[in-house]
């Protein structure tokens, strides 16, 4: 299950100072130090999408300027510097070094600066604006995966922040396909088999917001997330979930638990709190709430709590003093 392998090997070893780009003499012999001491298909190319995230950064000067250089993998691994499609170009030079199948995949990417359609308008016109890789990971399976979002991402200056972003490994085809959306139909690759049109692509209902934390220190679910969408209906009782994403990780344990708790109105206020409880199964978390209209609902964790971490601290606890100590928290995911 790519969702809960171990990719701490691949990671570290894509680290190393040895591997710097400055260090590199060429694209073989770099493909093959990466990947030579990893057996599966797997973690050679993890260890390729990890490289990328440490050593090349997106070029947004460039984009910005409307003059984008050459996206060669020769050219990215001199600079250091790439759009997605140098990115992507690079990924599958190195793949195909280390004897991986690797195609680059052209298409539409909901990225910085998407706005979906407005209620009711149609789709727009197609337009490419994006590109990653599809690499074969078994006899009959291609998976999807865009190193350029995994390496990072543009801020709201437009800075380039990098910031490592493994979903963009692990995620499943129905859930890349979200925010890719391929020039080939054959190339989604979804595990149900259907092919998405533009329009569904397009004006797919749009999901809650969901922070990094959600899968980065949670590891919950996109696709088990509920409501899947970021729009509520009013004055219904509606049941907020959150989940892990497979049946392989462990049950999370009350040592390692957060408490986490939903703000039901606009403004962050005590009486809006209602604490999401465990679902039963062991990996996951449930709160059943009323949502009046016009009103945004926020999941959150304490990072802080009455002077200690927030990770172990109890519900009770939380309860008991919550509004009569200091405390500091963090989003998790949003709807409105």
């Amino acid at each position: 299950c790519l969702i809960c392998y171990d990719y701490s090997g691949p990671d570290h070893h894509a680290s190393l100072p040895q591997f710097q780009r400055s260090q590199v003499r060429s694209l073989q012999t770099l493909a093959l130090a990466l990947t030579s001491p990893f057996p599966s298909t797997v973690e050679k190319a993890r260890v390729i999408f990890t490289w990328l995230h440490h050593n090349i950064s997106y070029d947004v000067r460039s984009l910005l300027a409307g003059k984008i250089p050459d996206q060669s993998p020769e050219s990215t691994i001199r600079t250091g510097l790439s759009v997605c499609a140098g990115y992507s170009n690079l990924f599958e030079a190195l793949c195909t070094y280390s004897g991986l199948q690797c195609v680059v995949v052209t298409g539409h990417g909901k990225g910085f600066g998407h706005t979906d359609p407005a209620p009711g308008a149609p789709a727009p016109a197609y337009n490419m604006n994006h590109a990653w890789n599809a690499v074969k990971l078994s006899s009959n399976h291609w998976h999807l995966i865009d190193s350029c979002w995994g390496a990072g991402h543009r801020g709201s200056n437009n800075e380039y922040i990098k910031e490592f972003s493994p979903e963009h490994f692990i995620s499943p085809a129905s859930v890349f396909g979200k925010k890719h959306f391929p020039e080939q139909p054959s190339q989604q690759y979804r595990e149900d088999g259907r092919t998405i049109s533009w329009e569904e692509y397009m004006l797919s209902p749009e999901p809650p917001k969901l922070y990094k934390q959600f899968t980065d220190l949670f590891n919950f679910s996109k696709e088990t997330v509920s409501p899947p969408t970021k729009k509520l209906q009013a004055n219904t009782r509606t049941r907020f979930a959150v989940s892990l994403p497979c049946q392989h990780l462990p049950v999370i344990r009350k040592e390692g638990e957060y408490v986490l708790f939903l703000n039901v109105g606009n403004d962050f206020d005590v009486k809006n709190f209602y604490l999401m409880q465990p679902d039963g199964t062991g990996r996951g978390y449930m709160c059943d709430v009323v949502v009046p209209r016009n009103t945004k609902v926020t999941l959150y964790y304490p990072t802080k709590f009455d002077d200690r971490p927030g990770k172990g601290l109890t519900r009770e606890h939380f309860l008991k003093k919550v509004g009569k100590c200091g405390w500091s928290w963090s989003y998790v995911a949003e709807w409105s």
